[in-house]
């Protein structure tokens, strides 16, 4: 059994405190979810890590189909800028080659 005044003295030691965040974004492989206007809580015990909790409804997103590296390929073959080879990626599935060719094509 607890020791009530053990757990009153720990829980005088627990210092909390709000984050305030207009996103949180957790990346996994099948995809971000992402928290849109979360409330967030950090709380902290002496010797102990400090632990987060994020209050909010998620909503999933898939990861994008190309990588930075793509983006960069497409740039140097193509002359495009940024904007303009993220979204030939994007339209091409991630198809490096035809999004070159895309690009090429309305030169």
């Amino acid at each position: 059994m607890i020791d009530q005044r053990k757990l009153q003295q720990l829980m005088r030691q627990v210092k909390t405190e709000e984050i305030k965040a207009t996103r949180v974004i957790f990346e996994t492989p099948e995809g971000n979810l992402v928290f849109d206007k979360p409330t967030i809580t950090s709380m902290s015990i002496p010797g102990a890590p400090k632990t987060y909790q994020i209050i909010g409804t998620p909503r999933q997103e898939k990861p994008p189909a190309y990588k930075p590296e793509d983006i960069a390929l497409v740039r140097e073959q193509t002359g495009a800028d940024e904007a303009k080879a993220k979204k030939a990626l994007e339209e091409t599935g991630g198809d490096i080659a035809a999004a070159i060719l895309k690009l090429q094509e309305k030169g």
